[in-house]
């Protein structure tokens, strides 16, 4: 299968494959070279957050090493057209990531904005982005965190279950307030100065069932925790979805002039406190820290993976040089 891939790498146990038109351009141009490289960095700081070089979850890790989840990185949104065979129909877990969607330097991580990762408390002085950082959405972060949140789905179904019976639904259906869903033909915009609903998550996508919705739910609630939203650009970028992304409760409120704007804390206390512990079990595989595609693990001097004769998770350090097709 993965014979399809201009270039593969293993992170603990998932293959991220990278079209080989995707790799020309990435052999090619020196940005695209990163971003390659970034990727596989960003999956394995996900995995492994606190960069001992070990899965923070087990668990997890083992699950989406034992469905052979695949990460198909390609150039463009046509992915289709830079892969010979759907891997859809093969493997159970596969998330597709666009080259030209992916953000070096984004904003999103609270230490490229100026602010540092363990200082929440003034957090709200650098909501303004500066120069030194790109403002836009890191679209691979997302992709990246969504495979990674259905394996925890289907380990810990009554945590993070795709349905509004799990913790994480019930949390995700109840932030909804009366603003209605795509799929159910009654969204509202709730980011609107004068909103016809009171809520703070209402996802207009029609295509996105409540399976769909709690694995979005999730994303924004885990994300906004770690300060992943907390500037005035993304929090106008998600207003008419998510109107949480001041993650604690003494925080300012972005946006400034949307009613239905609240804290995380305040506004889902239920999906705050699932997705602030980080350590216990079931909550483990959530990130305690913004990934910012630096996966520095001693004693990882140079890119190359540990190949174990067995199917346990492996120690992987990303890299594509190292790992010919």
């Amino acid at each position: 299968v993965l014979s399809a891939c201009g270039r593969q790498v293993n992170v603990f146990g998932i293959a991220v494959c990278v079209s080989p038109k995707a790799w020309r351009m990435c052999q090619r141009d020196q940005v695209g070279q990163s971003k390659c490289d970034y990727v596989a960095n960003v999956l394995a700081q996900f995995l492994d957050n606190d960069m001992d070089g070990f899965p923070d979850d087990s668990a997890v890790a083992a699950r989406l090493h034992g469905y052979g989840s695949v990460m198909l990185v390609s150039l463009t949104e046509a992915f289709h057209d830079e892969f010979d065979i759907d891997f859809r129909k093969l493997v159970r877990f596969v998330q597709i990531i666009s080259l030209r969607e992916t953000i070096i330097g984004s904003c999103q991580v609270p230490s490229n904005r100026g602010a540092t990762a363990g200082n929440r408390w003034d957090w709200s002085k650098y909501t303004s982005v500066p120069d030194s950082c790109n403002p836009r959405r890191d679209a691979a972060v997302e992709e990246i965190f969504h495979l990674i949140t259905e394996a925890a789905s289907d380990e810990f179904p009554h945590l993070w279950g795709r349905t509004f019976a799990s913790r994480a639904g019930a949390a995700v259906r109840a932030a909804n307030g009366n603003c209605g869903w795509g799929f159910s033909k009654n969204w509202s915009n709730p980011g609107l100065s004068q909103p016809a609903c009171r809520g703070y998550f209402a996802y207009k996508d029609a295509s996105c069932g409540i399976d769909c919705l709690v694995i979005e739910g999730i994303y924004w609630a885990s994300l906004s925790y770690v300060g992943g939203f907390y500037t005035m650009e993304l929090a106008d970028f998600a207003a008419d979805e998510w109107l949480m992304t001041a993650p604690d409760g003494n925080m300012t409120v972005l946006p400034p002039d949307s009613p239905n704007a609240r804290t995380l804390q305040a506004g889902s206390p239920g999906l705050y406190e699932l997705v602030k512990e980080t350590t216990a079990h079931g909550h483990a595989w959530l990130p305690a820290v913004m990934p910012n595609g630096q996966y520095t693990v001693q004693p990882f001097k140079k890119p190359y993976i540990f190949r174990p004769a067995s199917r346990d998770v492996q120690r992987t350090a990303p890299g594509f040089n190292s790992c010919p097709r």
